[in-house]
């Protein structure tokens, strides 16, 4: 495994692969070189990976062919738009090529393909040669000499058609290959050079091509899929109970409308009630997440553009016109208890303007109550005064400021708090939790100065506060840049929490860095008095993003996001059929950060399901995209079975 590396002096260095970090620097690991002309080694799979044998064509890079004369021996022929080989005048002609395959292929087959302009009764053979000669200024004198026996002979060649030499015994690998077409009568054969005039005539090396790098979806012991569960809905979020049933949000759309749909779920995912909320008059809504309180009522944020009804007529300020977000609480069967709307507006040189207003995490705790955390311009009342994002929010430039909230579990305003936008960069609560204590926690990132601190811009952190509100203590990761997306409560009272980031930082006494532009995937635990307990950055040669954070009673985190093309979680490469830039990717740690398992499922699936049972099974799943393919163990899924997949994982 080799890791991206920040050296002082020496600048950015070259991302020559994976890159694990844990308090500190891996070391690195020299790679494997092939040699030129020598087929790759093929080694043995690891568990969870698989050898998909996939077979492409290519063409060899030409590196130069030209003729020579036994009557001139000294005379090149390197500009000729023809190559000849004839017994009488005695003339040779010579071609090299250079094979630049991945490292992680080998040749099956390689053609030498040759257009006959002037045919013969029995065509040349074909010799290896050495690969050392100059096209330039190779002549009868320093032609190079024939390595071992005919690779190939063909016998009658027909004018103006193209011939074809098997020469597979001789083309293994990577590296530069030279052959000698060598008369066998004096009835002599015409080939087009690199040089004709007429495109497509020139010689060619056709290679056939097996990808032997094998495709990783899973790595570790655990998370063995040992369920399916399909939909034909839009899947938001999902919700667990403390016995293992579950609930989820969803958009849901038939021939009669579209609108929001619960389902709940039991322990073996059987449903056991669905209630939909259908959009109407001329009003539309964006579910955004889902929380359920200890007694099994249902909070749900989304946001709303005109009308926002729920059967008892459109809740307060979601008129024509109108756009903001959303709180409702529905009941352990799906009714609809209490909502709530807000908007936002900037004020700038005497106009008042509507403005963005977004929530991105919702979260309870013992009592019910509805925490919620977002981003909004301007200002914004959510129930207990104007809130203000900052002089940036409501200029042109439009930053954005955070805004966490609490009410009750009857709905009523407990306490609201706004936490400025910088001049250079947004300030945003992207998740949040609760402890067993009451505690709030909060990640997102901060920029310039609020009651988070001072900071540079997009400066991720963590936070907790008390249950009436005041900041206990924030964690900024000061010198990267990145959002944290996930907040969890250990056990034992500490937070965990997962991000992306890059940039060089501190935690737990040691630097950890990403110099790339794309972002690595952070994991890590906080003391429940702040101090870092332990900070680990993932990563591949591209990015990873997003992603939700769980934790189940023995302290063990489960992750999800995406991950571009192939990446390394702790447990080695996944790079899985299908990948491309958004894998979808799950992922479960010891308490100490110890990889236990890793798997992805290849680019096709929004991963926007992730739930954890009290026997430590892993609910994992998404939305599949329409006309994409992912693969899960041997089996294929797309949308034609249902838009929502959810997977149940052992632990």
């Amino acid at each position: 495994m080799i890791v991206k590396q920040w050296r002082k002096g020496l600048g950015l260095l070259p991302v020559l692969g994976m890159a694990v970090g844990c308090g500190g620097v891996v070391a690195e690991e020299p790679g494997e070189q092939q040699a030129q002309g020598t087929a790759v080694k093929v080694q043995a799979l690891p568990p969870g990976c698989e050898d998909l044998g996939i077979e492409y064509n290519s063409v060899a890079r030409h590196a130069g062919d030209t003729y020579v004369v036994q009557g001139a021996p000294d005379t090149p022929h390197n500009t000729s738009t023809v190559l000849i080989s004839d017994g009488n005048p005695r003339q040779e002609t010579y071609l090299r090529f250079r094979v630049d395959a991945a490292a992680s292929t080998t040749v099956i087959q390689a053609e030498l393909r040759l257009h006959a302009l002037d045919g013969s009764s029995n065509g040349p053979a074909v010799y290896a040669t050495r690969a050392d000669w100059d096209p330039y200024s190779l002549t009868w004198n320093n032609r190079p000499a024939l390595v071992g026996a005919p690779l190939a002979n063909v016998g009658p060649i027909a004018s103006g058609t193209f011939v074809t030499y098997d020469v597979t015994a001789h083309v293994t690998g990577n590296g530069l290959y030279s052959f000698a077409l060598v008369p066998d009568v004096g009835d002599g054969t015409d080939f087009a050079s690199t040089r004709h005039p007429t495109y497509g005539l020139g010689p060619e090396l056709r290679l056939r091509l097996r990808e032997t790098e094998p495709r990783c979806q899973h790595r570790g012991t655990g998370g063995a899929v040992t369920q399916v569960l399909r939909g034909d809905t839009l899947p938001r979020d999902l919700a667990m109970d403390g016995s293992g049933g579950f609930a989820t949000l969803a958009t849901y759309s038939t021939d009669t409308g579209s609108g929001m749909r619960l389902t709940r779920h039991d322990a073996n995912g059987s449903v056991v009630w669905m209630q939909n909320y259908p959009e109407n008059n001329g009003g539309w809504r964006t579910l955004g997440g889902l929380v359920m309180t200890p007694l099994g009522n249902l909070l749900v944020h989304g946001s709303f553009t005109g009308p926002l009804d729920f059967g008892t007529g459109p809740l307060p300020g979601t008129g024509p016109g109108n756009h903001g977000l959303f709180i409702a609480k529905f009941s352990p069967t799906g009714q609809f208890v209490w909502g709530k709307a807000f908007r936002a507006f900037t004020h700038e040189q005497g106009m008042t303007t509507p403005a963005p207003i977004w929530a991105r995490g919702i979260a309870t705790d013992a009592n019910g109550s509805l925490i919620v955390t977002g981003d909004f311009q301007g200002r914004t009342d959510l129930g207990g005064g104007p809130l203000d994002a900052g002089p940036s929010s409501h200029t042109t430039v439009g930053r954005r400021g955070m805004f966490l909230a609490k009410f009750s579990w009857e709905g009523t305003h407990l306490w609201s708090h706004a936490f400025a936008a910088g001049n250079d960069w947004d300030t945003l609560g992207l998740a949040v939790a609760t402890d067993s204590q009451g505690h709030i926690l909060v990640g997102g990132t901060t920029s310039g100065v609020n009651d988070l601190g001072s900071s540079t811009w997009m400066t991720p952190f963590i936070a907790r506060f008390l249950p009436t509100g005041e900041r206990h203590w924030v964690r900024r990761l000061d010198g990267a840049r990145g959002n944290i997306t996930g907040v969890a409560a250990m056990p034992d009272g500490a937070v965990a929490f997962r991000g992306y980031v890059r940039g060089t930082f501190t935690f737990a006494g040691t630097s950890l860095s990403n110099p790339t532009e794309d972002p690595d995937m952070v994991l890590g635990v906080l003391e429940s008095s702040s101090t870092d307990r332990w900070g680990c950055l993932y990563g591949g040669v591209h990015g990873e993003y997003g992603g939700d954070l769980v934790v189940d009673a023995q302290g063990n985190l489960v992750t999800s996001g995406v991950f571009s093309y192939e990446t390394d979680l702790g447990g080695g490469t996944l790079n899985p059929d299908q990948a491309g830039e958004e894998s979808a990717f799950v992922a479960s740690y010891g308490p100490d950060g110890s990889h236990r398992w890793s798997r992805a499922v290849g680019d096709g699936l929004a991963p926007t399901l992730l739930g954890l049972t009290p026997s430590r099974e892993v609910f994992f799943g998404g939305l599949l995209e329409e006309s994409e393919v992912i693969r899960v163990d041997q089996t294929e899924y797309s949308s034609e079975g249902g838009f929502t997949l959810l997977l149940r994982l052992s632990p």
